[in-house]
Order: C-alpha cells, then sequence, then structure tokens
C-alpha cells in the first residue's frame, strides 16, 4: 500500500475500534466488525442489541470506565486536569468531542481524534504536501508519547482481567494498532512525558489507616495497577471475605477491614502482591516492543509497582496504628 493508503486504513480502523468502546456492539458497527477476523470470531453468540448493551454498560460504566483521567490523575477523578490537557490539544485544530456526550479523554473520542489526523495525513500523503504531513505526524507522535501510550496499555490489561472475550481481543487490537502506529511514524520519543505522582503513603505515620491505604491502591497513578470492583470481588471470595457494596474504595476498605477482623490478611495481601507482579510483566512486554517510547512508559508505571510492593511488604510486618471508620 502507499503511504495515503495505510493512513486511511488506520484512520477507519481507529474511527470503528473508536465507536466500539463508545457504543459498545450496535447495528450500525456489527457488519464492519464481522469483516475483521480477529473481532468476528469473539463475538458473543446471539447476543441481541439489549444484551450488547448492558454488556457494554458492566464492563466501561461499572468496572473499568476509559477514561485516561482514572489512570493518569493523581486522585483518579474524573474531567480533571487530566481530561482539561486533552480538550486543549483537540481545540487547536477544531475537533469537537461534544458529539459522543463523553469526556474528552475517553478512550473512544481519543481514537476518533487519531482517526481524523490519520484521515488527514492520507489527503495529505495523496496531494503530496509534504509540510502538512510533517504538522500532521508531529501531532500524532505528540499524542501518543505525551498521552495514549501512558494509559493504554493499562487499561488493555485491566479489560483483560473482566472476561469479556471481546471486549479483550478489542482492547488488543487497539494497543496494537497504536503501537504500529507509532513505530511507523518514526523520529525520536516526543519530550512531554505526564509525569506521575509520588506514591504518597506513610506507612510511619501512626494516623494511616486502612482508608488511607485502599484509596491509596485504588488510584493507579500512585500504585501502578487498576483493581475494578469485580477485581475486588474475586480478591474477597478467593478467602471468603465480605468487601460490601458502593465505589471501588469503599469495597477495599471494607475488604481489608474483613481481612484483619478474620485473620486474612497476610493471604490478602499475597493476592495483591500477586496482583502487583501480573501488571509488572505487562509492563515487562512493552519493554520489548520497537517503540522508543515504550520503554519510558514501562520504567514509569515499574517504578509505582515498586512502591507498591514495599507497602504491602511493610503491612506484612505491622499493620498501620490509627485504623477508623471514617
Amino acid at each position: 500500500m502507499t503511504p495515503s493508503q495505510h493512513a486511511l486504513a488506520r484512520s477507519r480502523a481507529y474511527d470503528l475500534f473508536g465507536q466500539l468502546f463508545l457504543y459498545g456492539i450496535t447495528p450500525d458497527v456489527k457488519p464492519a466488525v464481522g469483516a475483521i477476523a480477529d473481532l468476528a470470531e469473539a463475538l458473543p453468540a446471539q447476543a441481541d442489541a439489549d444484551d450488547a448493551a448492558a454488556a457494554h454498560y458492566r464492563l466501561f460504566g461499572l468496572n473499568v470506565p476509559p477514561y485516561a483521567s482514572l489512570f493518569l490523575d493523581e486522585e483518579a477523578r474524573l474531567a480533571g486536569p487530566v481530561a482539561g490537557r486533552v480538550r486543549r490539544w483537540y481545540e487547536q485544530i477544531g475537533f469537537s468531542a461534544s458529539a459522543s456526550d463523553e469526556e474528552p479523554d475517553h478512550l473512544g473520542v481519543e481514537l476518533r481524534f487519531l482517526a481524523l489526523l490519520s484521515g488527514a495525513e492520507a489527503d495529505a500523503q495523496r496531494d503530496e504536501n509534504s509540510d502538512d504531513v510533517d504538522d500532521l505526524r508531529r501531532l500524532q507522535r505528540h499524542l501518543l508519547d505525551g498521552h495514549l501510550l501512558w494509559w493504554l496499555p493499562g487499561l488493555a490489561y485491566a479489560l483483560q482481567e473482566q472476561g469479556h472475550p471481546f471486549y479483550t481481543r478489542l482492547a488488543t487490537l487497539t494497543l496494537d494498532l497504536v503501537l504500529d502506529h507509532r513505530a511507523a511514524l518514526g523520529e525520536p520519543v516526543a519530550a512531554n512525558r505526564p509525569p506521575l505522582p509520588p506514591p504518597d503513603l506513610d506507612l510511619d505515620d501512626a494516623r494511616t489507616s486502612l482508608k488511607d491505604i485502599a484509596r491509596f491502591l485504588t488510584v493507579p497513578a500512585r500504585c501502578g495497577l487498576y483493581l475494578s470492583r469485580d477485581d475486588i470481588t474475586r480478591l474477597g471470595r478467593a478467602d471468603d471475605l465480605p468487601r460490601g457494596f458502593g465505589g471501588r474504595m469503599q469495597m477495599l476498605v471494607n475488604l481489608l477491614r474483613s481481612a484483619a477482623e478474620f485473620d486474612r490478611m497476610e493471604a490478602l495481601l499475597d493476592r495483591l502482591s500477586t496482583q502487583v507482579e501480573a501488571w509488572r510483566a505487562v509492563y515487562q512486554q512493552l519493554q520489548d516492543t520497537d517503540v522508543p517510547a515504550t520503554a519510558l512508559v514501562a520504567d514509569a508505571w515499574t517504578e509505582q509497582l515498586d512502591a507498591t510492593e514495599h507497602v504491602l511488604h511493610r503491612m506484612r510486618t505491622a499493620m498501620p496504628a490509627g485504623d477508623d471508620e471514617g
């Protein structure tokens, strides 16, 4: 294929994948999904539109909301500074994220933005407009190196852990597409790395409570991993521990308190360590790609995981004082 055809094919793939993350398997996109063998074979058997919508909501509405803020914000806040930064990138070229009714840092919206940039590059390549090609490729490198590559690998693994074959396959294909895209763009890594916050959990402080630990473990940018509601439920079921209801942090607070009450804390900490090692393997795989930017990503997230393992080790030695109900 010509460079223009490559860019156009990439644009169409980004657009389709973006629609799937935004809206799920709708009748409008099902024919296109059926034309992609890797996706078609993972389609749920005999699922109607209502079933597809329910599965999409359970996965993305309740368990793994596909927002960059959830992975990159220092408090995992949605609609905060991370979303604002992405919105400003869109505004620079007149892209509107409002059509989807989602925040600008939703993965589906970001993929639609990449579809626009790739489509514009296809036109510029066809017209042999080298200046526009260079500008568009620079914008794409900026978005991938400084943003998307920092959270998409984590999202892809978090989705894999939820056990939904179609969306696991979609996330894998999306990450493969992004890595292939970045390799094709060449050039040095854009120097605009988003800083990850320090772990910021002081176990030497007598006021540190199980609630503080749960807050730390439910902020991916600090601890390096993502625990969904279903992940926390599985951790509890493994040792027959109640975890209650509510948001992720409250469920994890309840689980930690149950483990302390029923003398199962060591077993729970061992399971959390297993989670840390699984996430470490994800980032180790990034080290082996042909994309230079991923080495920076892997190193930064591995540092957060190292800090989390240290926290778990300290907890095995002695529970932090100051546990409270607040």
